[in-house]
C-alpha cells in the first residue's frame, strides 16, 4: 500500500515537472531519501533539459552587441518618398536563390524586408544582418525582429505582424500589407523558406532571441559603414557566406565614383571561400525578374570595367546572369 503511495507520487511530481515545461527545480532539488526510481526519473529529465538547451543554443560564439551595431550607421540616412518605401514584397520568385544558399555558413547580409529572412532559411547561417539604407526599413525590420522572437510559428509571426498598430510610428500602417503579401507567398513557396518549414523558422527565430539578427542602417556606396562591419566580423571570426544586394546596382552604376565605393565595400568583408552575391534585375529579360547567384570572385572581376565605363554595365549583368543561367541549366543533366 505505502509502495502504491509512494508509485503514485512519483507520477504526480513528473506530470508536473511535464505540464511547468521549463520548470524542472522541484524534482531536481528532491532530498537524498528518494527511491531509485525517483532518481531515474530526475536524471532523465535533466538528459532531456540538457539537450534541449544544448539544441536551442549551441550556435557559433558571434555577436554584434548594442553599441557596435550603433557605430555601423552609415552617412546621411535617407528616406524614400515611396509610400512603402519598399518594405513590401514585390518578388514572387524570392526561392530561385534557395538551391545557392542551401548549406552556405556564417553570416547573412541583406538589403530589403521579407527577402533577407527567406533568403537566410535556405542556408545554415549563424548571422543575419539587415543593412538598408532606408531609415524606414531599418525601423520596420526592427519591429520585425522584435516580433519573430516572441513567435510561435509562422502563422503567429504574421498574425503579431498584422495587428502591430503603433500612432506614433509611421511604419506600423506597412505591417498589415506586409503581413497580407507574405501569407499569399506561403501558398506558393517551392524553395522551402521558413513560411513552409518550421525547422527553418525555429533556426531563424532563436537567431533573433540569441541576438544575432540585426537591423542596420548602412549603404552599399557609403565611406565607412561597411568597412567598420568587416573589422568586426573578423573580430569575431566570422565569414560572409551571402550578400543579397536586391536590384541596387541599378541604381548604383549611375555614378562611377558610386560604383568604385560599392566595388571597395564588397572588397573589404571577410569573404567565405564560397560566398556568393544575390541579386535581381531586368536587364537581361526586359520587364521580368532575373535572380541570379555569383561567386563573389567572379563578381568582383565582373564590375571593374563598369568603374571604367558605364556604359559596361549592361554587359556586365547579361554575362553574369547568362552565365549562370547555363551553369544551372547544365547541373541538370
Amino acid at each position: 500500500m505505502a509502495l502504491a503511495l509512494h508509485r503514485h507520487r512519483v507520477r504526480d511530481r513528473v506530470r508536473d515537472v511535464r505540464e511547468a515545461g521549463n520548470d524542472a527545480k522541484g524534482l531536481l532539488a528532491q532530498d537524498q531519501s528518494e527511491s531509485v526510481r525517483e532518481v531515474r526519473v530526475k536524471s532523465s529529465i535533466r538528459i532531456i533539459i540538457a539537450s534541449f538547451l544544448v539544441a536551442t543554443f549551441a550556435l557559433p560564439a558571434l555577436a554584434i552587441d548594442p553599441p557596435q551595431a550603433a557605430a555601423l550607421q552609415h552617412e546621411g540616412r535617407q528616406k524614400f518618398a515611396s509610400s512603402f518605401a519598399y518594405i513590401i514584397p514585390n518578388e514572387r520568385q524570392y526561392y530561385q536563390f534557395a538551391d545557392a544558399n542551401r548549406g552556405l555558413r556564417g553570416t547573412f547580409i541583406g538589403v530589403g524586408t521579407f527577402r533577407v529572412l527567406a533568403g537566410a532559411s535556405y542556408g545554415d547561417f549563424d548571422q543575419v544582418i539587415f543593412a538598408d539604407l532606408d531609415q524606414r526599413v531599418v525601423d520596420f525590420n526592427r519591429v520585425q525582429i522584435e516580433i519573430l522572437a516572441k513567435s510561435n510559428d509562422v502563422s503567429d509571426f504574421l498574425s503579431r505582424l498584422a495587428r502591430r498598430t503603433d500612432p506614433q510610428n509611421p511604419t506600423s500602417r506597412d505591417f498589415n500589407s506586409y503581413a497580407d503579401s507574405v501569407s499569399r507567398l506561403m501558398a506558393d513557396d517551392p524553395g522551402g523558406s521558413f513560411l513552409t518549414d518550421h525547422r527553418k523558422f525555429l533556426h531563424l527565430r532563436e537567431l533573433a532571441r540569441a541576438g544575432r539578427m540585426h537591423s542596420i542602417p548602412m549603404s552599399l556606396t557609403g565611406s565607412t559603414g561597411y568597412e567598420k562591419l568587416g573589422r568586426l566580423l573578423r573580430k569575431e571570426g566570422s565569414t560572409v557566406g551571402v550578400i543579397d544586394v536586391s536590384n541596387a546596382p541599378d541604381y548604383i552604376k549611375t555614378e562611377s565614383k558610386n560604383w568604385g565605393a560599392f566595388e571597395r565595400n564588397l572588397r573589404t568583408l571577410p569573404w567565405a571561400p564560397d560566398g556568393i552575391v544575390n541579386f535581381t534585375t531586368e536587364y537581361a529579360r526586359g520587364f521580368s525578374w532575373d535572380h541570379t547567384s555569383v561567386p563573389i570572385e567572379r563578381y568582383l572581376t565582373a564590375m571593374q570595367p563598369v568603374r571604367q565605363d558605364r556604359a559596361n554595365f549592361s554587359p556586365f549583368i547579361k554575362n553574369l546572369v547568362e552565365t549562370a543561367r547555363g551553369q544551372r541549366c547544365a547541373a541538370l543533366f
